[in-house]
């Protein structure tokens, strides 16, 4: 619906096992805000703004822990024939420096294409595309980050393919999903440390009018890079993540404005919402991002898919 906003924030935590001998549990808190609005009825426009801390176990120079930032800018054009949903979304994000301008020596970008099928209270959803990552260059230095910097930052030395996999169903006013999606990076030496996510989650509206809360169980199946001590950075995210969000639609239709049939994700742009913070694919995202409140937010979660 043209003129509709959404807003919706969210609060995280994640953990990550040991990742070589003598190290221990890493630790992560995040919080993120986002807000989209559609331009036209295919037109939708988002904003997020996620922060995460991260705890490590000390090393030999003390306490090690960190506060990172991130933000991103996204758009989406979506269309519906019939049941089928289908779009285009192209985002623009920053990944956490030291600084302003080594965040901005980091800019990088995702391209995406969406489909979605619904199907009386199921829908089905996917994504596929191309992130082109500069991630890196906010890091500065590697050969100067300490360890569990290298494991907090999220920021990649490679492009990847982005694809996932979502299935929603309608259970009277609670929403059942779950998602499957992948960050591969191109040219890295251990294609199976690249990040693959699995997700569950629910969202069921909230008395007002448009106001809906989301809880969900992030899962992360990829193996861990052989080395951590090389010159090049992948991400690494929390082996697993819980998140809680809410979202308000201001806009919403009553349902006696909508047509018996729900339209599928695809037509409508959630709020890049809060993505649990773990790499900037920790950029939601997600397929589900289909669902959920934003795409990074969306559920989203600080991943960017």
């Amino acid at each position: 619906m043209a003129g509709a906003v959404a807003v919706a924030a969210d609060v995280s935590a994640g953990a990550t096992e040991a990742l070589q001998p003598h190290d221990g549990l890493h630790e992560r808190f995040g919080a993120g805000v986002a807000a989209a609005v559609d331009a036209t009825p295919w037109l939708n426009f988002g904003a997020w703004l996620g922060g995460r801390y991260d705890l490590h176990p000390r090393d030999a120079r003390g306490k090690d822990d960190g506060l990172l930032f991130q933000s991103e800018l996204s758009s989406r054009l979506a269309f519906q024939r019939g049941a089928l949903g289908y779009g285009l979304e192209a985002s623009a994000w920053l990944p956490g420096g030291a600084d302003v301008g080594e965040s901005f020596s980091g800019l990088s970008a995702d391209g995406k294409l969406l489909v979605s099928r619904q199907s009386g209270s199921v829908l089905v959803a996917g994504s596929a595309g191309y992130r082109f990552d500069r991630s890196a260059r906010a890091a500065g230095e590697p050969g100067r980050l300490r360890f569990g910097d290298r494991s907090a930052l999220g920021v990649s030395d490679y492009d990847a393919l982005l694809a996932g996999l979502g299935i929603g169903y309608s259970a009277g006013r609670t929403l059942l999903f779950g998602e499957a999606s992948a960050q591969l990076l191109l040219g890295s030496p251990k294609l199976l440390a690249s990040p693959l996510r699995l997700s569950l989650g629910v969202r069921r509206p909230l008395g007002p009018q448009g106001l809906s809360v989301e809880f969900a169980l992030d899962g992360l199946l990829s193996a861990r890079p052989d080395s951590m001590s090389g010159a090049e950075l992948v991400p690494i995210e929390p082996r697993v993540n819980l998140s809680l969000g809410l979202r308000y639609r201001l806009g919403e239709q009553s349902p006696a404005d909508r047509s018996e049939k729900p339209l599928p994700a695809a037509t409508t742009q959630p709020v890049p919402e809060p993505k649990p913070a773990g790499a900037p694919a920790a950029k939601p995202t997600t397929t589900v991002d289909l669902f959920s409140p934003s795409k990074r937010t969306g559920r989203t979660r600080y991943r960017r898919m």
